[in-house]
């Protein structure tokens, strides 16, 4: 399929899509659509070389839509995201190794359409990896008039992002590990401050 024929699918996608949503029909065609929208609007952006969302596993630790309130442990070059986990009865620790830089927002659910990477593969409650990444692209220009400047870093990196209930965590880093579940949340930060 050329860019054209994706982009005209894509669109018949989301017209059947909306009119599903316009009936108030959301059983199982309306999820099978949805997330094969999503994956023609990644195709698309992919093909097009723009920045897009393609999804991230993180195993049975991650609900978005229940996660609230996380908590970021930083420092200079690692950085720990705790919050809730999917079983509401525990407390997750996400790690991220190498970082070149993260940020905590207050886009919620609410506000996501608003995102520039909506229509390009984001969704409310998910966790990603940004492709084509500008952030990381500034970053690493910024980094390249250092004497030091490595380029298999960069080549290495990636960018996160994580959308909970009410904010978005983002993360240049080279890695992301599940670093456990821990039974209260005062237990997750002690974790998380020693991973600094």
């Amino acid at each position: 399929m050329d860019l054209q024929d994706t982009a005209e699918v894509l669109a018949a996608k989301r017209n059947e899509l909306d009119s599903l949503v316009q009936s108030h029909r959301y059983g199982p065609e309306f999820g099978m659509l949805h997330d094969e929208v999503l994956r023609l609007e990644r195709v698309l952006a992919d093909e097009r070389g723009e920045p897009h969302a393609v999804v991230l596993q993180l195993g049975d630790v991650w609900d978005g839509m229940l996660a609230y309130f996380p908590t970021v442990v930083g420092a200079a070059f690692s950085c720990a995201v705790v919050f809730e986990t999917k079983k509401r009865t525990a407390y997750a620790v996400v790690n991220f190794l190498s970082i070149a830089g993260y940020k905590l927002t207050d886009i919620s659910d609410e506000i996501i359409e608003g995102h520039a990477l909506t229509g390009k593969g984001l969704t409310a409650y998910g966790t990603f990896i940004v492709k084509n990444s500008p952030w990381l692209s500034e970053l690493q220009s910024v980094d390249s008039v250092h004497p030091q400047h490595d380029p298999e870093r960069w080549r290495k990196s990636r960018h996160y992002l994580l959308c909970f209930k009410d904010s978005l965590f983002e993360a240049i880093a080279q890695d992301v590990q599940v670093v456990g579940t821990f039974a209260t949340k005062n237990e997750a930060l002690e974790r998380a401050l020693e991973l600094l």
